[in-house]
């Protein structure tokens, strides 16, 4: 199955849509009561959204994509109710998201209900414990695991406490989030290891843009296309010091086109920058993404 998903990937990224679906039926025709396979597939199908497009411009499939979500949906409920724990959470999880998605908001919250909810970590005490019984390395990688799921959360509050301040009509507050996000990513080294920045970054452009500070602006959405190219470079880049026991890999190589060209479609299509499309700045932004997913 593993090889089988790994072709499924390659399909997607290289826009064989349809080819790509077919694949996925004929397997779960052959393993209809594998909840792990269906997990994978409906993971897939929401990972590649917008890999068929509509071939009329740059956009993609709106149809293709709202039969995914349904697809998507139906494979979930099915694995959510695998005996297996990380399976069943696993899907609870990207279901609570697929239903907010379908405008079913009060689904998506008891789906969420399905998941654990503590109100104390574990693996802080039993980081303490196996450092006290002298098994440093395991400690060490247990904290670092630790630190950067919570890296990874705050940045997620913070860009939610964005979204509630724009809501509210907090210009400044929701400034202020998204600043607070680019500082913790930039005390941790985050930007080695992952593209989070660029939301940070995207969001300054478009409260810049409707303030008619253009030149903000457009610096921060450079800042958007060197984060993209960043992480879509090559080069192999050492984790930082924070980080450097894991086996952190956001292992872009085989989607490195598909994702490219989404965060340009992403440029493309963002309405808070409609006033920056005729700026050679931003005709050269776009020009370098695209130069870049040519070379691929």
């Amino acid at each position: 199955c593993l090889e089988a998903l790994k072709e499924l990937e390659k399909l997607f990224s290289s826009h064989k849509a349809e080819e790509a679906v077919r694949y996925c039926r004929e397997l779960l025709k052959q393993y209809p009561t594998d909840a792990y396979l269906k997990l994978r597939i409906a993971g897939l199908y929401v990972q590649y959204l917008t890999a068929m497009k509509n071939g009329k411009d740059s956009g993609y499939s709106a149809k293709f994509a709202d039969e995914q979500v349904r697809q998507a949906v139906e494979l979930l409920e099915y694995s959510a109710l695998s005996e297996e724990k990380e399976i069943a959470e696993t899907s609870w999880y990207m279901l609570s998201s697929l239903y907010l998605m379908q405008g079913e908001e009060e689904k998506a919250l008891a789906a969420l209900e399905h998941l654990p909810q503590p109100g104390y970590d574990a693996r802080i005490m039993k980081a303490g414990i196996l450092l006290q019984t002298g098994k440093i390395e395991e400690a060490e990688k247990l904290n670092q695991t630790c630190l950067y799921e919570a890296i990874n959360n705050s940045g997620l509050y913070l860009l939610n406490l964005f979204t509630i301040a724009e809501k509210k009509g907090e210009e400044q507050r929701a400034l202020d989030m998204l600043e607070k996000g680019l500082e913790l990513y930039e005390v941790f080294q985050c930007s080695k290891i992952g593209i989070m920045d660029t939301n940070y970054h995207l969001g300054k452009a478009v409260i810049y843009c409707r303030g008619g500070k253009q030149e903000e602006a457009l610096l921060e959405l450079s800042a958007v296309a060197k984060g993209y190219l960043r992480m879509f470079a090559k080069d192999i880049v050492k984790l930082p010091e924070y980080f450097d026991k894991l086996t952190i890999q956001e292992n872009y190589s085989s989607r490195r086109e598909f994702l490219l060209e989404n965060a340009i479609m992403l440029l493309e299509q963002e309405e808070g920058l409609e006033s920056l499309r005729t700026r050679e700045e931003y005709k050269k932004i776009l020009a370098d993404l695209q130069e870049a997913c040519a070379d691929l």
